[in-house]
C-alpha cells in the first residue's frame, strides 16, 4: 500500500508536512472513522434496497437496468460520504499536498552547506528521494497455509495500482532477511500482534512476560496457526526493527522502534547502550554518539547488528525476545536484493492464492 501511495502521490520532507497529534496517536480517530464507515455501509445497503423496491413497480426497464439505477444512486451518495470522511481526516491529520503542488525545502547538510530544493511531491519522490519502493516485497509467516504467493480480496488503497501481494515462508526466512537488512544499516518494517505478551510501560515484548500458570493454574496453549484460525490473533500494528542481539550465531532479542511516544522502553536503554558500545573509551570503543560502526563486536559469543537509527534519541523503543518474534511477528518488508532468490521468484512469477476480505493477513497490509 505504501508503494501505491508513493508512486501515485509522491513524498515530501517531514518539515513540509509534519506530524499532528492524531497521526502519532491514531486510536481515537481510527475508531471514529471505522464507526462512520460502518454507518455509511448500512445506509448504502438500505438506499440500494429502497431503490430496488421503488423500481420494482416501474414497467419498461429490465432487471439489470433497475439494478444499474440503484447502484448509480448508491454511488452518488457514496461520493458525499467520502467527502465527510475526508473532512474528518483533513481536520485531524492536516490536508495533504497534492502530487503536483510546488514546495520549497531549505536545509543545511552535514557539512554546514545551505541547500534549497524546489519540487513537487512527485518530482521529489522521483528525482530527490532516489528510493525505488517498487522493489519492496512483503514476506509473511502464516502457518495456516502452505508456502507461496498470496493476496487478499478487495484489499488496496489506489484503484488500478499494484495489488497487495505476500510471499508466505517460514519464520526463519523472515529473521534471516531482517538480519541482512540490519547489517546493511537498514531498519526493518514489520507487522505483528503488538498487544500479546507485551507491556508498553516496561517496553518489553516477551512470551514469558506473564506467568499465567503461576497465577491461575492454567495457561494459553494455542499455536500460532490456531490463533489465526480462531481470530485470536492478527496483525494489529506496524513498527521498525533497529537492532538485533546475536548469541552463538542465533538471534536472542530485537530492538523495536515504536510510535507510541518517548516513555516506552525507557527501562531497557541501559542494557542496549552498555552492551553495544560503552560511552567511555575502552575495550569496545569511544562514545557511540561520536564514533559509530553498525557492527560492534563484543566478547564472544555476543554480537549486535543495528541500523544508524539505533543511535537516535533512545526513547520510544521496545525490547522483543526472539520467542516473541516466533509467535507474534507475521510480516516484514524488504528490498528484493536482501531476499533469497527463490522467494523473489515466487513473488515475480507465482500465481497468488486469494484470501477472503476478512482474513487476518489483510488486517495491516
Amino acid at each position: 500500500m505504501a508503494v501505491n501511495l508513493m508512486e501515485t502521490f509522491g513524498l515530501v520532507p517531514h518539515c513540509i508536512f509534519p506530524e499532528s497529534f492524531n497521526s502519532s496517536a491514531t486510536g481515537k480517530i481510527d475508531t471514529l472513522v471505522t464507526s462512520k464507515l460502518r454507518e455509511f455501509a448500512l445506509e448504502l445497503r438500505e438506499l440500494h434496497a429502497a431503490a430496488m423496491r421503488t423500481l420494482a413497480d416501474v414497467e419498461g426497464n429490465s432487471c439489470a437496468a433497475k439494478k444499474a439505477i440503484a447502484v448509480q444512486n448508491a454511488r452518488k451518495r457514496k461520493e458525499e460520504q467520502m467527502g465527510e470522511i475526508y473532512r474528518v481526516l483533513a481536520i485531524t491529520l492536516g490536508a495533504p499536498p497534492k502530487p503536483t503542488d510546488p514546495f520549497v525545502w531549505e536545509y543545511y547538510s552535514k557539512d554546514k552547506k545551505y541547500h534549497r530544493v524546489e519540487a513537487t511531491p512527485l518530482s521529489f519522490y522521483k528525482d530527490v528521494a532516489l528510493v525505488d519502493v517498487s522493489r519492496a516485497i512483503s514476506l509473511i509467516h502464516d502457518p495456516r497455509n502452505k508456502h507461496g504467493l498470496y493476496t487478499v480480496e478487495r484489499l488496496g488503497n489506489v484503484w488500478g495500482a499494484r495489488p497487495v501481494l505476500y510471499v508466505n515462508t517460514d519464520i526463519g526466512k523472515l529473521k534471516e532477511t531482517a538480519i541482512r537488512l540490519l547489517k546493511a544499516d537498514i531498519p526493518v518494517w514489520f507487522g505483528s500482534d503488538v498487544g500479546k505478551c507485551s507491556s508498553s510501560a516496561l517496553g518489553i515484548m516477551d512470551t514469558a512476560l506473564y506467568d499465567l500458570d503461576e497465577g491461575f493454574g492454567t495457561t494459553l496453549r494455542m499455536s500460532k496457526a490456531q490463533r489465526l484460525q480462531t481470530g485470536d490473533s492478527s496483525m494489529t500494528h506496524a513498527m521498525v526493527l533497529t537492532a538485533v542481539h546475536i548469541e552463538n550465531g542465533k538471534p536472542v532479542r530485537w530492538r523495536v522502534e515504536n510510535s507510541w511516544g518517548a516513555d516506552a522502553c525507557d527501562k531497557v536503554r541501559l542494557p542496549f547502550h552498555h552492551r553495544c558500545a560503552p560511552r567511555s573509551s575502552g575495550e569496545h570503543g569511544a562514545d557511540p554518539l561520536s564514533t559509530f560502526s553498525r557492527f560492534v563486536p563484543l566478547p564472544p559469543p555476543f554480537v549486535f547488528f543495528f541500523s544508524s537509527a539505533f543511535l537516535a534519541e533512545p526513547q520510544g523503543y521496545m525490547l522483543m525476545s526472539d520467542e516473541w518474534f516466533d509467535q507474534f511477528v507475521y510480516q516484514i518488508v524488504a528490498d528484493r536484493k536482501y531476499i533469497d532468490k527463490a522467494l523473489v521468484d515466487v513473488f515475480e512469477h507465482g500465481e497468488p492464492t486469494v484470501l477472503p476480505p476478512w482474513d487476518p493477513m489483510g488486517s495491516l497490509a
